[in-house]
């Protein structure tokens, strides 16, 4: 699978470090569902959801070894598992586990953060502020929901 960017091109960041999340091209005419993340983030463009529903394991294995080398922490192949953000089982990337966006949307039981009486929160704004493509996301889902109510 070859990559098109990598989130620090895009801007992305996370409170502990810049963050680069290489997003594979669709590969062969298969498409994925779309699935999006609280936060606006698109699950279904992150390497390891894709690894993981395509029970991939050379792209497993890629990813680990790219993220060790970003990151200086070490990835082994069975990290490289998650169901998304939006699953309600354990399967999913390890900082999804600690994530306090994902943790309120869960709380409050909403759809997406677009769909929050609170959006756009201080928490939340900061990572819209760091990564664009993800206020994009929830922006659109703001709009459609506006437009439902009228």
């Amino acid at each position: 699978m070859s990559l098109k960017r990598s989130a620090r091109q895009q801007g992305f960041q996370t409170p502990f470090r810049k963050l680069e999340i290489p997003t594979p091209e669709i590969s062969q005419g298969a498409q994925m569902e779309r699935i999006v993340a609280y936060c606006g983030i698109v699950c279904s463009d992150c390497p390891v959801f894709r690894a993981t529903k395509n029970d991939d394991d050379a792209e497993r294995k890629r990813v680990a070894e790219l993220w060790t080398e970003q990151y200086g922490r070490e990835y082994r192949t069975e990290d490289i598992n998650c169901d998304g953000c939006l699953s309600k089982g354990q399967r999913i990337f390890s900082y999804c586990h600690a994530c306090e966006i994902r943790k309120c949307a869960q709380e409050k039981n909403i759809e997406n953060c677009a769909h929050c009486e609170e959006y756009a929160c201080e928490r939340l704004s900061k990572l819209l502020n760091d990564y664009k493509p993800a206020k994009e996301v929830l922006d659109e889902y703001e709009h459609r929901s506006q437009n439902k109510s009228r």
